[in-house]
């Protein structure tokens, strides 16, 4: 019962989105006609198509892989997420994804090897566009998560294979139009990337597990054991206050009426107690008081929490911003970066 409003929800973040891509598409398409004063209207037009069908797949497989983990764990709802993949992807795109664009522009066809027309550069972005955009619908459809990248670099290695044989007639060889130098460096971050990540993925996790998720199962096995403690001392208590003989009773009694009089004042000295157990009762709660069960919220948390805005941060100064040319100066970055994780590491 509790999913139905989310699931009554679904059709109307869709139907919205669904809006929403077809306005973008209709203005890229007017702005993009009056960007080329409609020069080529029917390759443009291709050309927007190809990209549309390449973004969608991108949104149905690379996308959904950015906040799988999110939803999985509960932290986002599927239309936060959207939102949140819409804003930031964008963003990033815009703001961050030049040098890839050059490098995927401009770094793997050799453009001097052969003689070439524009023309032929077009063709061969088209059909690595199209080729990558119908491998990512296949693997979406079979949920295989896969990258937009391999797949785009793969095409476009693919086209200027081919179209090299075409070129050289015969006569050279057809892998001359590929920088293989650039394959290859690419190829070395497609291994790295994934072993780096692995790298600082485990350190994160072992620091978190050692001193915040296996401290809380420490102090929390303390605090039940105490517990369990006490509850025998107190039954321990029980059984030997029933052997005593009457006049005793009364003293004991006594006694712990006073002390449960002192013990419940805030400033009471523990020597002023008389009976055997309020003492024993004392040296219980003083254990217990001595185990810090917030140590790893006031301590570890707002750490790791100013490592993560510092690290986030540093993407976007040093990557996202300089593609804006601020003129921000390496020393002003840097203190803006230790001023943000120090001021989440005091918020926290």
């Amino acid at each position: 019962m509790p999913q139905a409003p989310k699931q009554q929800s679904m059709p109307k973040v869709n139907a919205a989105f669904a809006i929403l891509l077809v306005g973008m598409v209709g203005y890229f398409i007017f702005w993009g006609l009056g960007y080329t004063h409609h020069h080529q209207v029917a390759l443009f037009l291709l050309a927007t198509l190809f990209g549309v069908f390449m973004a969608f797949n991108i949104g149905g497989n690379d996308v959904a892989n950015s906040f799988g983990t999110s939803v999985g764990a509960g932290t986002l709802t599927v239309p936060q997420a959207l939102l949140v993949a819409a804003v930031f992807e964008v963003s990033g795109a815009v703001i961050a994804g030049g040098e890839v664009t050059d490098t995927i522009r401009t770094g793997i066809v050799d453009l001097n090897t052969l003689p070439m027309q524009p023309l032929d550069l077009i063709l061969i972005m088209m059909s690595a566009l199209l080729a990558a955009a119908l491998w990512l619908l296949f693997a979406t459809k079979k949920g295989l998560p896969v990258s937009t990248t391999h797949a785009i670099i793969g095409g476009i290695v693919g086209s200027s294979v081919l179209l090299g044989w075409q070129l050289s007639n015969g006569q050279g060889s057809p892998f001359t139009l590929v920088k293989w130098h650039e394959i290859g460096r690419i190829a070395a971050s497609w291994v790295l990337s994934p072993m780096l990540g692995g790298i600082v993925s485990y350190t994160l996790y072992t620091i978190i597990k050692k001193n915040v998720l296996d401290y809380n199962d420490t102090v929390a096995a303390q605090l039940k054991a105490i517990k369990a403690e006490k509850k025998a001392y107190k039954e321990q208590h029980r059984l030997r206050f029933d052997a005593l003989d009457e006049q005793q009773k009364i003293e004991v009694s006594t006694a712990m009426a006073r002390d449960a009089q002192i013990y419940g004042e805030d400033d009471f000295d523990p020597a002023e107690l008389e009976s055997n157990y309020y003492k024993g009762l004392h040296e219980i709660n003083q254990r217990k008081e001595q185990i810090d069960v917030f140590k790893a919220f006031y301590t570890w948390i707002p750490a790791i929490s100013g490592l993560g805005c510092m690290l986030i941060s540093s993407m976007l100064i040093f990557k996202g911003l300089k593609n804006l040319h601020l003129g921000i100066a390496p020393m002003t970055s840097m203190f803006l970066i230790l001023m943000l994780g120090a001021g989440i590491w005091a918020a926290t």
